[in-house]
């Protein structure tokens, strides 16, 4: 209930089928919020509260969401959880309250595409961005997101994929704030080259064995470049669930991540952790949220 900006309680209508209620309540975003599939901020959607009660009178909420880029104003109208207009095409999907993919529907021309498992065949991400006067757009947050074979996806930091505005009507220059890094690349680890700085076996030590092979040793990160006291920032919203500041900046100790953050997000329900490591200086608290 966050970016939402009005619940049309007035305008709510129900329907019954095959011993199912559902109720859909019109819900409208607040002013500048919409949500965005990838990095297009152009879909238009039609967002809905759902409350579904079965024949033994449990009750499920959901937020309904139909994706299209046809006259909304007309074909809000006509749409229904159980009823999609003829020549309807976009996208239907229903979310929990833990924005959890319940339900996705795709259709073109008034077809449904049946697939064995959609969301696993087509990548779908989408985001909660706010849009300024200028056309540029801020990503705030991931709505829902699924697809990619079943392999996850990667989380969008906040620079998107849009021109860079600052809120007031003005264009700034990239990086986009919460993208601070004009051209990311990876560190390289002595005599391990770049290489070193990635995941995995991939460092050189005689001494060391990993892997089952002698002479490489493990590293558990990514080694980004980074000039010296410069902004860090979470590549998504999250939580911040571990810290550590007691360093002194610049200090090194073998085997040590020295100042970090570790921060959680869920995507798609499920837990995963960041950990951002070697921190000159910690700015965040435990239990901030969003950490940013």
């Amino acid at each position: 209930m966050k970016f939402t900006g009005e619940l049309n309680w007035n305008n709510a209508f129900y329907h019954s089928r095959h011993s199912q209620t559902v109720v859909e309540l019109p819900l409208k975003l607040k002013k500048g919020i919409a949500i965005s599939n990838n990095d297009t901020a152009a879909t238009k959607t039609i967002n809905r509260l759902v409350f579904s009660i079965n024949n033994k009178q449990q009750i499920s909420s959901y937020h309904e969401m139909i994706a299209t880029n046809e006259d909304i104003n007309k074909l809000s109208k006509k749409i229904n959880y159980f009823s999609i207009p003829k020549n309807f095409t976009g996208l239907v999907i229903l979310t929990n309250q833990k924005r959890v993919l319940k339900q996705y529907r795709q259709y073109k021309n008034g077809n449904i595409n049946h697939f064995k498992n959609a969301p696993s065949i087509y990548f779908y991400c989408w985001r909660i961005v706010e849009n300024f006067s200028d056309g540029s757009y801020r990503p705030i947050t991931e709505w829902s997101c699924s697809g990619g074979g079943g392999g996850g996806f990667n989380p969008h930091n906040g620079g998107g994929g849009g021109p860079c505005g600052n809120g007031n009507g003005n264009i700034t220059a990239k990086p986009c704030p919460g993208d601070p890094v004009k051209n990311l690349e990876i560190v390289s680890s002595g005599t391990s080259g770049k290489r070193g700085g990635t995941f995995g076996c991939t460092r050189k030590d005689k001494k060391e064995k990993c892997g089952g092979v002698k002479g490489l040793k493990g590293h558990e990160g990514l080694d980004l470049k980074a000039t010296p006291n410069s902004d860090v920032f979470s590549m998504y919203d999250g939580k911040v669930v571990n810290l550590r500041g007691s360093f002194a900046p610049g200090a090194y100790k073998k085997d040590s991540k020295g100042n970090f953050v570790l921060v959680s997000y869920r995507i798609n329900g499920e837990p995963i952790y960041v950990q951002y490591n070697h921190l000159n200086k910690v700015s965040v608290t435990k239990g901030q949220l969003p950490a940013i």
